[in-house]
């Protein structure tokens, strides 16, 4: 077997680095005491659960691996809860090979109203606007054995909700932006920088950045915002 063992059915997960480079590459720009239950949700809390699971399968691996979580429950941590999700994005630092129907449940007083929340194994980071530097900018959750679980900046969540721009995206996008949790400049930067990563026709994503600059205040209304009482 591979360098993670792993039981069951398995499943390729999503590949950024090896295990050589992974521990040269990835840092973590800030840390959060996480406890439990947490502010973003009981739906969050599962998918830490599901980590878990995952890391069990990791213990024999040389080097930490590191787990990005992004979508829906990224929005939920950033956001406090903002919406919740019954899936898990994930971005791994090594090649994985996950044991498929990975789940969790989220408490409930009847058992019968239990959700679930599911890893998401189609989720796919290829065909996602995300910069380079991304594991710079995120920020530590938890760690689990060798299994070490970050949050994605908002920043970056934002660029890769550009990347497919469904109405869910843009209201995440918007909601970001009226929590002041990103940047204009800073996005339009990593966006521009990112896309000379990127071959094919980008002008897709271009115009859908350019349509996400518009959301955010003007310098006029931010000074007005500042004067109010």
């Amino acid at each position: 077997m591979g360098f993670c063992e792993s039981i069951g059915r398995l499943a390729v997960g999503y590949v950024l680095g090896n295990c050589g480079r992974a521990g040269k590459m990835l840092e973590c720009r800030e840390e959060v005491a996480m406890n439990t239950p947490t502010k973003a949700g009981p739906h969050f809390d599962a998918s830490l659960n599901i980590l878990k699971q995952i890391a069990k399968t990791v213990e024999n691996c040389h080097s930490t691996v590191h787990a990005y979580i992004a979508g829906g429950q990224a929005m939920a941590f950033w956001c406090n809860g903002f919406r919740m999700s019954l899936d898990l994005d994930v971005i791994f630092s090594h090649k994985m090979l996950v044991e498929q129907g990975l789940h969790a449940f989220v408490a409930a007083e009847n058992p019968l109203d239990a959700q679930r929340v599911d890893f998401d194994y189609n989720f796919n980071d290829t065909f996602s606007l995300i910069h380079s530097d991304y594991p710079k900018r995120a920020t530590f959750v938890q760690s689990y054995g060798k299994l070490t679980a970050h949050i994605i900046s908002p920043v970056d969540l934002a660029l890769m909700k550009i990347s497919r721009f469904s109405e869910r995206d843009r209201n995440d996008i918007k909601e970001l932006v009226r929590e002041g949790l990103i940047d204009r400049d800073e996005l339009k930067d990593l966006a521009n920088d990112a896309l000379n990563d990127y071959v094919g026709n980008t002008e897709v994503l271009r115009t859908s950045l350019d349509i996400v600059l518009t959301w955010f205040p003007s310098a006029e209304q931010k000074k007005c915002h500042r004067l109010r009482p």
